[in-house]
């Protein structure tokens, strides 16, 4: 990995990014999301996980309510 790259991780950006963007969706009326994971991406299947996203199928994860980020 990239040591500019390993730098950043762990220091809470994802989150806060995850965070404006589920307000930018219930702004917008849109609580229902999935996301598109790479089923080897072990470390991004369990972020998504930690905040509250639920497996669909191999490759998707989803929020039935994307709230549920903004609570976490």
């Amino acid at each position: 990995m990239d040591q500019c790259v390993a730098e950043y991780r762990k220091k809470g950006i994802a989150s806060a990014l995850l965070h404006l963007l589920s307000a930018w969706f219930v702004e917008n009326k849109s609580l229902r999301i999935c996301v598109d994971v790479d089923p080897d991406n072990s470390s991004a299947q369990q972020f998504y996980r930690n905040h509250g996203a639920e497996n669909l199928n191999r490759h998707w994860l989803v929020w039935n309510d994307i709230r549920e980020v903004m609570n976490k």
